[in-house]
């Protein structure tokens, strides 16, 4: 009992004393830092004279508050216990005994780190967020070190235990140079072992975890382009003037009231938005509101759901997924689907990859991760990035229905997207034209929107995706897009009128327009 109050004392100064301390030191070195670096300029590189004065002063005086502290606290009769062979007071030749208070710290913040490597991401915190806010909260020091290196990019979460384990094992010199000033026996050796042996395992199971976190992140250079959705919707809002819609001079089928509110898929945008260009009569001022409410393109997910809850009274999409037909069951909400149109679904790669063709087997061994190198299916001996969907869109659905059908693929690649202050978010990689990366989606989508170059589509099994191969169905992933409604919109008249439209020679004529397939050859 005599000792609790020095090992009190000693927790104090590790977890709570020394780390404001850090704080301090890092606001005061690196104003001062900013003041040197701009009266005598930076060095050359990465490493600027900003960043060596402000690490170096940190490290100095940090470095001797701890030794300083840890030798005081030894002076002042830490941890003594009476000797069997004399009436001398000394120290426990007991490692733990002799350094409780380090051990207990350095087992806290191991045991907090390993705790938030394995937190799941919430909301739109990323792995790297959740860890960073764990460990910082935990311990104060890794808020100066983040502050330090954010500078310099995103700070990897085991950069954030530096500053504890430094405080710890500066303190622990600092007590040690004390004992030996007093000519106190070492520790005995066991006791350090151990807990050397303890604490190098923690550290293994936490690189390892972040290994294994990282793995699943994908960092490329911006310089290779981006199959992403929204950006590419712009050239196709209706209503604008010098859009890409197609035209249709004399439509057919005017609507002038009571206007289907329509959504769906990105890739689909160009049909349905051309369509209620020529068909939509609209006498006032058309304000983007109204657009946004007639013709909006939510992507996939988000469209079934508007038309689950009631938003939208027609949507165009691939089929829907498990999970949207159980989400539309629960709300007493059937869906009707009409086809309307065929498309592809391809894959597609870098130009410069010798790659040509897969087959199917070959496609499901990527994406179950059985086949890792493209030099296992003719390709050059580089690693495999094969980017996914997110859950739900259409493309995701189409790769699990018709091409995995039942097969398990594994978690999809993430990739760190930077998001206003700094701020990190983890989300499906979308595809990006790396000489090693695959993707997939639909054919107009990727050779038409999205205007990347540089990019090829495979064959499947030795058939291209042409639009003979798209409408004789020979080409293995062809199939129908659907105009989809509801048992709640179905019956109304505005909406099977404008659904007929789509399946009259007309409509299918702005189907190829626009550069799909339609159901039957147009004349």
């Amino acid at each position: 009992m005599k000792t609790s109050p020095r090992l009190l004392r000693s927790l104090v100064f590790l977890l709570l004393l020394l780390p404001l301390l850090f704080q301090a030191v890092v606001l005061v070195t690196g104003l001062l830092a900013m003041f040197i670096a701009e009266a005598v300029g930076g060095l050359h590189g990465d490493i600027t004279l900003e960043g060596l004065v402000f690490l170096s002063l940190t490290l100095v005086i940090t470095g001797y508050a701890c030794f300083r502290s840890g030798r005081a606290l030894v002076r002042k009769g830490y941890a003594p216990v009476e000797n069997a062979g004399t009436s001398r007071m000394e120290p426990s030749r007991n490692f733990f005994m002799r350094y409780p208070g380090v051990v207990i710290a350095c087992g806290y913040t191991m045991l907090a780190a390993l705790i938030a490597i394995h937190l799941s991401p919430r909301g739109v915190h990323s792995i790297f967020d959740t860890t960073s806010i764990a460990l910082i909260v935990s311990h104060l020091p890794s808020l100066g070190m983040l502050s330090f290196v954010i500078a310099f990019g995103v700070p990897p979460p085991w950069l954030l235990l530096i500053p504890p384990f430094f405080i710890y094992l500066v303190y622990a010199i600092g007590m040690a140079r004390e004992f030996r000033i007093m000519g106190t026996p070492r520790a005995q050796w066991h006791g350090k072992a151990i807990f050397t042996a303890t604490l190098a395992l923690c550290a293994m199971v936490f690189v390892w975890r972040v290994g294994v976190l990282q793995d699943s992140v994908v960092r490329l250079s911006q310089e290779v382009e981006r199959v992403d959705d929204k950006i590419y919707t712009e050239p196709y809002v209706p209503f604008r003037n010098n859009n890409k819609l197609a035209k249709i001079p004399s439509p057919t089928l005017e609507i002038l009231d009571n206007h289907p509110r329509l959504d769906g898929a990105t890739a689909l945008y160009p049909v349905y938005a051309a369509a209620a260009q020529a068909i939509y009569k609209i006498h006032t001022f058309v304000t983007p509101a109204y657009v946004q409410m007639y013709t909006a393109v939510s992507t996939t997910p988000k469209a079934y759901e508007n038309l689950i809850e009631g938003r939208a009274d027609i949507i165009f999409c691939a089929q829907p997924s498990p999970a949207q037909i159980a989400a539309a069951k629960a709300k007493g909400v059937e869906f009707h689907l009409t086809p309307i149109g065929r498309e592809a679904f391809v894959f597609f790669v870098n130009e410069a990859n010798p790659v040509d063709t897969l087959t199917t087997a070959q496609v499901r061994a990527i994406y179950t991760r059985r086949v890792t190198n493209w030099s296992e299916v003719g390709g050059r001996k580089e690693k495999i990035l094969p980017f996914q969907r997110p859950a739900d869109s259409g493309s995701q659905t189409a790769m699990e229905q018709q091409v995995m059908r039942g097969a398990t693929m594994t978690t999809p690649l993430k990739e760190e997207q930077m998001r206003g202050m700094g701020g990190i978010v983890i989300e499906t990689a979308a595809y990006r034209n790396a000489p090693n990366a695959i993707g997939y989606s639909f054919r107009f989508f990727v050779t038409t929107m999205t205007g990347v170059k540089n990019i090829k589509l495979l064959k499947i099994d030795g058939i291209a995706p042409t639009p003979e191969t798209i409408r004789d169905g020979t080409y293995p992933y062809s199939n129908n897009f659907y105009a989809i409604t509801t048992n709640r919109t179905a019956n109304n008249p505005r909406v099977q009128e404008l659904i007929a439209w789509f399946l009259s020679p007309q409509g299918q004529q702005l189907i190829e327009s626009t550069g799909y397939i339609p159901l039957a050859k147009t004349p």
